[in-house]
């Protein structure tokens, strides 16, 4: 989340943050005439000056979703999950994953002894990111990944 601040200028509200391409401090005259307006409106003028990258990478999305979950055991897991991931996934932008992908990526875990509960988790994990993506407007739609069956339980007695 961007580190907005609301303050006065010219007898009313303004905005100011940091350019994420420059750095520098910027600042913006507001409507709205109470703080909570004032929040709200902030955050949409940010949004609409700062829109997110177009064509990110599999990769990119992948460190922003390890960087919002930061402190959470979900970011240790997929440190993991990303060693085997990214060198397969992580050039391409989401829309490029095709069935055929996520196919030759369980062919390739598989032929190096990995077990599909482990593929069937790290291909969860890619899941998640490009759902995560999609719901932050990120990108416009997540593609569907293909996953091996989950296996059995094991016995716990």
């Amino acid at each position: 989340m961007p580190d907005i601040t609301i303050g006065r200028l010219r007898g009313g509200l303004c905005a100011a943050w940091r350019d994420p391409a420059t750095g520098r401090r910027r600042r913006y005259q507001l409507e709205a005439r109470t703080r909570a307006d004032a929040e709200a409106e902030a955050l949409r003028l940010y949004r609409r000056l700062n829109p997110p990258p177009v064509g990110q990478t599999v990769a990119e999305l992948w460190e922003a979703y390890q960087e919002e979950r930061d402190g959470r055991q979900i970011a240790t897991a997929m440190r993991y999950s990303g060693k085997s991931l990214l060198p397969h996934f992580g050039a391409y932008t989401p829309d490029q994953i095709t069935t055929q992908m996520c196919r030759g990526y369980i062919a390739a875990r598989r032929d190096k002894g990995i077990k599909d509960g482990s593929i069937w988790t790290e291909l969860g994990h890619l899941r998640s990111v490009l759902n995560w993506a999609a719901k932050r407007g990120r990108i416009a739609r997540a593609p569907y990944i293909e996953r091996p069956p989950k296996p059995a339980p094991k016995d716990a007695g």
